[in-house]
């Protein structure tokens, strides 16, 4: 029950974090050339040069990587972690 509870609470913190990890490094990016850009300014443009999904893709690159890296980054850091501890000071 453990494993799965990280890897759901992994899973749900990625999913909400990365649009928003995607407009950090997409306003940097324009920050570098010298552009001075807001998030309602990029999801505009988004939207406006291809519509709904697009910017629903847009907006969720990188998403399967995420997930796999935080739900398995959170397994290991709540269960194996828990694990480990119980076997030095409780053995």
């Amino acid at each position: 029950m453990k494993v799965f509870s990280a890897l759901a609470g992994g899973t749900l913190s990625a999913l909400v974090t990365v649009p928003i990890d995607v407009m950090v490094a997409t306003i940097q990016d324009a920050g570098k050339s010298g552009k001075q850009v807001s998030v309602l300014q990029t999801l505009r443009q988004q939207f406006a040069s291809g519509g709904f999904m697009d910017t629903v893709r847009f907006s969720t690159r990188g998403l399967a990587a995420r997930v796999a890296h935080v739900a398995l980054t959170t397994l290991m850091m709540k269960t194996v972690t828990s694990f480990v501890y119980d076997q030095i000071f409780r053995g």
